[in-house]
């Protein structure tokens, strides 16, 4: 496809979701039903999103996502990630201070502090004008409306897009100038926010679990997120189903399994043609299932 969307682009190009995989195991199963974890409504969706843009919460913010990598760092090492970890480059992972972190962030802040404006600012009219438009789709997709709050971030650091922790910050990392061949703002939300942010909750203990430290199968739940968040732009009219970026290393390893059970007719695929409308939770289990009948191996690293 002349629009795929893969893996060595969001290495290349600070975009996409996180590249660490795990080698855990989960026998937990999905629960019925959306858990809402919120009270706040917003008008259009029920969604409140907020956008940090204000100097001293993204520094404190990465700062603390330094940190945890740092943490994390030995473990990225064994999976073989750590070439991909951006950190500042006066930052040795295996001996570090915390306030020789803050140092470097506000350092590199100064130095890209219309960078951090300007995508906040994106972000926030991003969501601004495509939330109206995804009220029904959702609801039609996932079969329940929802009243969720997410916290956005753009960062420098990491690896790519999403949270760290569940439920937590969902950052963005900052485009290149050269934007050909990356997914566009509108797509990354969908992704992270309305894919990945939405169902967490359905996909818990599972192994499509959202965090890194439960999922062994994360390129099963990347292909699902996809799946979802094209089908959401589709359905809203923000792109044509062929200009939807998708991840072509993903697709090329788990399409075959994840597809035939997420469209009723995978050799004429169709967005308005779904098996699970409506039913995610049932889509995931159908997956889960999948994997562990066929006794499917954990991911491999792409």
């Amino acid at each position: 496809m002349e629009n795929s969307f893969n893996m060595e682009n969001i290495r290349k190009r600070r975009g996409g979701g996180n590249l660490i995989e795990n080698n855990l195991s989960s026998s937990k199963r999905i629960e019925q039903g959306e858990e809402n974890i919120s009270n706040k409504q917003q008008e259009n969706m029920g969604i409140k999103i907020e956008v940090i843009s204000k100097k001293e919460d993204i520094i404190r913010n990465e700062t603390d996502r330094i940190l945890w990598y740092l943490k994390n760092y030995e473990r990225y090492e064994k999976l073989g990630y750590s070439e991909f970890l951006e950190l500042p480059t006066s930052i040795n992972p295996k001996n570090y201070k915390i306030e020789d972190i803050k140092k470097a962030v506000e350092e590199d802040y100064l130095k890209n502090q219309e960078n951090y404006e300007a995508y906040s600012k994106e972000l926030e009219f991003a969501w601004e004008k495509m939330s109206e438009k995804m009220t029904e789709a959702m609801k039609e997709l996932y079969g329940f409306t929802s009243s969720k709050s997410f916290i956005l971030a753009p960062t420098f650091y990491g690896t790519g897009g999403g949270s760290v922790e569940k439920n937590g910050i969902i950052f963005f990392k900052m485009p290149p100038k050269d934007r050909s061949g990356i997914r566009s703002t509108e797509e990354r939300i969908t992704h992270e926010v309305l894919a990945h942010g939405m169902t967490e909750n359905l996909r818990e203990g599972t192994e499509i679990d959202e965090s890194t430290a439960a999922s062994s199968h994360p390129w099963y739940k990347e292909r699902l997120m996809d799946l979802l968040g094209r089908t959401l732009l589709v359905h809203t009219g923000i792109l044509k189903r062929e200009e939807v970026k998708m991840d072509g290393d993903i697709e090329q390893q788990v399409a075959s399994i994840v597809d035939p059970i997420y469209y009723l007719n995978p050799e004429n695929p169709d967005e308005n043609n779904l098996r699970y409308k409506g039913k995610p939770q049932d889509l995931f289990k159908a997956v889960i299932d999948k994997i562990k009948i066929d006794n499917i191996e954990i991911s491999k690293k792409i």
